[in-house]
């Protein structure tokens, strides 16, 4: 729908602007329509541009709060974790894994097992 709607601005735009420059004898009625609908296509194509930057925005948080650290990234991120950790006196209790429950549970439960 995006595109559509932009490419019926940009025709609309240019219809208005063709129209008025060819035809010199237009009637003020007819001149005052030409007038409004520029302005109406113009504000039109503004509203439009800032709902995309709202869209494009909405989507970049979206992906950002999907992404999850590379494994050799915790190499340097443990370490100032921790650190910020201790200074606040928290449980050093590690767990370096993704937002899945069921995957942090059986690393856990075979942690357990391997301990015993």
């Amino acid at each position: 729908m995006g595109m559509t709607l932009d490419i019926v601005l940009a025709l609309a735009a240019l219809v208005v602007a063709v129209v008025g420059t060819l035809k010199d004898d237009f009637s003020t009625r007819t001149k005052r329509i030409l007038v409004g609908a520029a302005a109406a296509t113009c504000l039109f194509a503004i509203v439009k541009a800032v709902g995309d930057d709202h869209d494009k925005e909405f989507m970049k948080t979206a992906l950002i709060s999907t992404l999850s650290p590379a494994n050799s990234s915790y190499v340097k991120l443990v370490p100032a974790i921790e650190a910020a950790g201790k200074k606040r006196h928290f449980d050093d209790s590690p767990c370096h894994h993704g937002m899945n429950f069921a995957e942090v549970w059986i690393t856990a439960r075979l942690a357990e097992l391997e301990g015993e």
